[in-house]
């Protein structure tokens, strides 16, 4: 029996996707499509990708912090920032605790 508090659920707020990434989850797979792409596409198409991650990576660790500074977490049910990051946001434990430092 896990003792790790339910977070409630609410509307998620839209995630503006990349239409490739749209096109592809819809008609096949990613592997498919990646696998489609020539060589300068694909080192064109994750060089991209890298730099997409480490935007939404700042936007998440600015949101946490803002979070955090309103105990929001304690109001869904989490103990700390730590547990409502790898409970409700299922971060692991070492990306979690990265985010939060």
């Amino acid at each position: 029996m896990s003792t790790r508090p339910q977070a409630t659920t609410g509307p998620t707020p839209p995630v503006t996707r990349d239409p490739t990434l749209r096109a592809a989850t819809d008609s096949t797979t990613l592997l498919d499509a990646a696998a489609r792409l020539s060589d300068d596409d694909l080192l064109t198409r994750v060089t991209a990708l890298a730099a997409r991650e480490r935007e939404a990576t700042v936007a998440l660790v600015a949101h946490l912090a803002e979070l955090d500074a309103r105990g929001l977490h304690l109001a869904v049910g989490y103990a700390s920032l730590f547990s409502y990051c790898t409970g409700a946001l299922h971060l692991s434990e070492h990306a979690a605790y990265h985010r939060i430092q």
